[in-house]
């Protein structure tokens, strides 16, 4: 989610110049990389966004950079929120992340290097203490206000029965504010606790058309327009995952999971009938139990035909 202006990267990073990108597999170096390759020292870099890389996310970027680059970093056309991207000093030997975020800039120091013993030429990369992986460090939205599309769905969201005639209404775009009618959900409490947690305030919304979102003609419907166009944040619903709902939006880790079948009537069909006692087991069974009772009946009664009663022994 990127919870500010979405402005290209290459606008936003004019003037800086790329050192490197790294993805899951490679590190991709372009010339500018052959100019400094001598001092750093890339495996120590490497090992630190492996042991704090969390997820799946788009590519990290390096920036080489000078004071006076960092100086023209405005929260209008800084990076995002949730941009991985890093800005390395060899003036200073610093390397630091900056963002923005509901207009506000924040700069983190990352770590620094230092001279490697032995080899004053070749810089190592010391991160600074405590270690935070990536969601870690970019875990507070001061204050952003989120607008957020949702929609009656039991037990998860529960909206009060009257919201529709009480809920402040917009023609403009056919929605309701439904912030003061929302019941207890599971939904509806996860969003509290990261509200809290990730220090953001919010409203709630539903379209007067209860459209969830699907594709028509290529462009999308319902609540998934609203996130398509810029006018929502998050849809807070049980959306099913799909690939053609993935390209107008991206998913976060589910909080609840649905199992769902079809049923089909099986096409052999039979009526009621002695049969329906008898076919659990094969013909061969019966004729098997059938000689059984009459063998074992058989024998019991000859047994018993030769002995002498139990009452005449008793007498005797």
């Amino acid at each position: 989610m990127d919870v500010d202006s979405k402005k290209p990267m290459s606008q936003s990073l004019h003037g800086l110049s790329l050192l490197l990108s790294k993805n899951e597999s490679s590190w991709n170096l372009p010339p500018i990389y052959t100019r400094v390759h001598d001092k750093l020292d890339l495996a120590e870099i490497l090992s630190f966004f492996k042991q704090t890389h969390f997820g799946e996310r788009l590519p990290v970027y390096f920036f080489l950079h000078d004071r006076n680059n960092l100086r023209y970093l405005l929260p209008e056309n800084s990076p995002r929120l949730n941009q991985e991207i890093y800005f390395i000093s060899l003036s200073e030997k610093t390397m630091n992340e900056v963002y923005a975020v509901n207009n506000i800039l924040v700069n983190n120091d990352i770590g620094t290097f230092i001279s490697r013993p032995g080899s004053p030429q070749k810089l190592e990369f010391k991160p600074n203490p405590p270690v935070q992986s990536f969601s870690g460090r970019r875990n507070n939205f001061h204050e952003k206000h989120l607008v957020i599309m949702t929609d009656q769905l039991l037990p998860y969201m529960a909206l009060q029965p009257d919201y529709k005639t009480r809920a402040p209404y917009f023609e403009s775009n056919q929605t309701f504010l439904v912030d003061e009618w929302i019941g207890r959900g599971l939904f509806s409490d996860v969003l509290e606790i990261l509200a809290t947690d990730l220090n953001f305030s919010y409203s709630l919304y539903t379209r007067k058309d209860g459209g969830w979102g699907s594709i028509v003609d290529g462009k999308p419907t319902g609540m998934l327009s609203n996130l398509h166009d810029g006018s929502a944040d998050l849809i807070l619903t049980a959306f099913a995952i799909n690939s053609v709902r993935a390209q107008f939006a991206n998913y976060l880790h589910p909080i609840s999971i649905e199992y769902g079948a079809v049923f089909i009537r099986s096409q052999r069909t039979e009526d009621l009938s002695y049969k329906l006692f008898l076919n659990p087991i094969g013909k061969e069974t019966w004729y098997l139990i059938v000689f059984v009772a009459l063998v074992l009946g058989s024998w019991i009664y000859l047994a018993n035909s030769g002995s002498v009663p139990w009452s005449e022994n008793v007498r005797n």
